[in-house]
């Protein structure tokens, strides 16, 4: 029920293509950098979401990626159906092959409240809201450090920018 690796890239992926202007495209290799993805990973989630028809991938000069439709248009399930992520799949907390109203496992309710929250998010949230919260996020980081911030554990790249470095210890004389 938690979404897996891939559609956590494709959400990644996407939200970075809604922060482009109209008709520009991004190439994989600045794609990656901008959302954290491996390259080698992010060609399959991108194959995915141009099956899906959410993508247009153009090869060659002045090739890259971009939305296919608006983002508007383009709800979070969109994305998760594309990478095989279905929020509705009936999954048991505790694994058991028959969980119901009728014979709950002890995290039923609160498992059913967590499906439904996350049912609304994926149906009710598009890309647009993205786009409108977070124009200008990668556009006030450098390339190749902009994946830096994007929840990377302590430790991982440099201190986020409103926060100070860890302290050094002083050179050694």
């Amino acid at each position: 029920m938690i979404p897996h690796q891939t559609a956590i890239y494709a959400l990644r992926a996407m939200a970075a293509l809604a922060l482009l202007e109209d008709g520009k495209r991004l190439r994989s290799l600045e794609l990656a950098g901008r959302t954290g993805i491996p390259t080698h990973y992010l060609s399959k989630v991108m194959r995915k979401l141009v099956v899906a028809g959410l993508v247009d991938g153009l090869k060659g000069h002045g090739g890259g990626f971009r939305l296919n439709r608006p983002a508007a248009e383009i709800r979070f399930r969109d994305i998760l159906l594309a990478t095989e992520f279905d929020p509705e799949e009936k999954v048991c907390a505790f694994g058991w092959p028959a969980c119901d109203e009728l014979r709950p496992c002890p995290l039923h309710s609160s498992w059913s409240r967590f499906k439904s929250c996350l049912i609304d998010w994926a149906d009710q949230t598009t890309l647009d809201e993205v786009a409108n919260s977070g124009e200008s996020y990668f556009h006030h980081q450098p390339f190749g450090e902009s994946r830096l911030y994007m929840g990377n554990g302590p430790g991982e790249g440099p201190a986020a920018p409103d926060r100070d470095p860890a302290p050094q210890d002083p050179p050694r004389t």
